[in-house]
């Protein structure tokens, strides 16, 4: 009878490939705890992590000055974070209000129910954000933004687009984006494409991979303009594709319909 290694000797099983269905757990540098929070915002494999598309772009060829901010536009601008504070409301809720300042004056930022904010949004901090200037109270309620320092001060220098994801507790801008990296790198060439290869090819439009890679990253504005556009054809044609089958559905259930008899 052979006899059984001990465990510290037998040869640790491999890990399975990664791909588009994987848990993002199993993702380097996420795991359980990371995952949970991914969670919070619908995500839970790999695919739906790469799905998860900017909500915008930083561009610091389009950056607004305070000074020159107008209501009802939505812009991107940049400064320091001259004070913070959490604030606890009426409601029992802790929101989170800090003010930007960029030489030119002053713009009050105000997050509902976000006071972990005060650990990223620090005085002193650079940083950059994109919102809709309040007319009543000149400040953006909920805006968009990111930290500049490191990777994002080195792409807005050489002029390349910063996506910006949204986040939620326990998930930073920096997090987020080596994970969607990761997960491209992983599991974009293995998503399932729901066009015809014919009809990508009759249409002009990007690989499917390649539209994931650049919506994601974009090497520059053209680059990204073909994401979006073989993105949003291939969310109107998964549209049409449902309203065909439930008209058909609702066809079929009135031919069935006329021909019960008594």
């Amino acid at each position: 009878m052979t006899p059984v290694p001990p465990a510290s000797r037998r040869p640790a099983a491999a890990k399975p490939p990664l791909g588009p269905s994987t848990r993002l757990q199993y993702l380097p540098g996420v795991g359980p705890v990371r995952a949970e929070a991914f969670g919070r915002l619908g995500l839970g494999t790999l695919e739906q992590l790469v799905r998860h598309y900017p909500r915008t772009w930083l561009d610091a060829r389009r950056f607004v000055r305070i000074a020159d901010l107008r209501p009802g536009e939505f812009v991107t601008v940049e400064g320091t974070v001259h004070s913070a504070v959490a604030i606890r409301t009426r409601a029992g809720r802790t929101d989170f209000q800090a003010a930007l300042d960029d030489g030119s004056g002053r713009l009050g930022l105000y997050f509902f129910g976000q006071p972990f904010l005060s650990r990223v949004l620090a005085r002193g901090a650079r940083v950059v954000v994109s919102g809709e200037l309040d007319p009543l109270e000149r400040r953006m309620l909920n805006p968009l933004f990111e930290v500049v320092e490191g990777e994002v001060e080195e792409l807005l220098h050489v002029g390349r687009l910063v996506p910006v994801h949204a986040l939620t507790r326990g998930l930073t801008a920096r997090g987020v984006r080596r994970a969607v990296r990761l997960a491209l790198d992983a599991a974009a060439d293995a998503v399932d494409d729901p066009l015809p290869p014919a009809l990508v090819a009759s249409r002009g439009l990007v690989p499917l991979a390649e539209a994931l890679r650049q919506i994601h990253f974009p090497e520059d504005e053209s680059r990204l303009a073909a994401a979006r556009r073989r993105l949003a054809f291939e969310e109107l044609f998964l549209l049409q594709a449902v309203l065909e089958l439930r008209r058909r559905a609702l066809a079929q259930e009135g031919r069935g319909m006329s021909t019960a008899g008594p």
